[in-house]
Parts: C-alpha cells; structure tokens; sequence
C-alpha cells in the first residue's frame, strides 16, 4: 500500500523516486531576475551537500538552526537540508531589529 510522507524528508524522497524529472519549484534569481526551474532530483542533488556540510558543523536530529535570508530558492534549498538532518529550521526575518532577533533565538524552543 501506498504510504503517504510524514516528513518533509520522506516527501522529498518520495517526490525524487516518483516524479525524479518533474519540475519541483519555480522561482525568479534575484541576481539575474531570471527563472530558476529544478526537479526533484536536481533538489534532492542541490540539497545532499548542502546538508553534509551541515553536519560537518554538527547539525543533527533534534538541533535548531537559526536561518536568515531573503525569500530566495537558496533559502527553500536550506530549509530542505535542515530537514534532511532532522534539524529545526527557524526562519529570522531580515527586517527585524536586533532585540527582536534576540528574542526569536532566547524563545525557539
């Protein structure tokens, strides 16, 4: 029987086995204002090194990794490696204020 994800992790697995060439996320680089197009797999390839590097500064299961960027797709390609350690993402606004960024790390738990 089909099993439904219940983690971002399995659905981006689940995604990549299944639909591996099918276009997976679409978005303007703000660098170049042009489209980045990437399927699953490109995804999953993206974000594989991405998550080791990670883990190279002892990112595991259960850490919280406090994120900020622009809305981008390297974000999109962050929030994907942290998962796949089974890390916490916790996105900062870049627009807020110091005492407000303080008070999101003091509080992520």
């Amino acid at each position: 029987m089909y099993m439904i994800p219940k983690t971002i992790p399995e659905m981006l697995q689940r995604n990549v086995v299944d639909f591996p060439d099918r276009e997976a996320v679409v978005a303007v680089n703000y660098r170049t204002d042009e489209w980045d197009r990437k399927t699953w797999k490109e995804l999953d390839e993206i974000t594989d090194p991405l998550a080791a590097g990670l883990a190279e500064f002892e990112v595991k299961k259960g850490c919280k990794v406090a994120f900020m960027h622009g809305n981008s797709i390297e974000a999109y390609y962050s929030y994907l490696a942290v998962h796949k350690l089974g890390a916490m993402f916790v996105p900062i606004n870049v627009r807020l204020v110091p005492l407000e960024i303080e008070f999101i790390l003091q509080h992520s738990d």
